[in-house]
């Protein structure tokens, strides 16, 4: 079932994500390039997410996020520091 989604509930999720995005930045440095491909990943699925809000795509953009996030996540266990 589709529900109404919330332009400001997207942009908060996005803002959250921002942050678990700079957190693993921050924390995977250069010290792992593995972890570090798994944030590239992650910080351009952001910025399509981001593009996707701005263009009005609001699923799209949360879809993307969601992946973002995960992948972010993803960076961060493969240096254990998962949140």
């Amino acid at each position: 079932m589709n529900r109404p989604v919330d332009r400001e509930t997207i942009r908060d999720t996005l803002e959250k994500t921002d942050a678990l995005l700079k957190r693993a930045d921050e924390r995977i440095g250069s010290r792992d390039a593995s972890a570090r491909a798994i944030y590239n990943r992650a910080a351009t699925r952001q910025r399509e997410a981001w593009q996707s809000f701005e263009r009005g795509e609001l699923r799209k953009s949360l879809a993307l996020t969601r992946v973002a996030r995960n992948l972010a996540r993803e960076a961060l266990a493969q240096i254990n520091d998962a949140d």
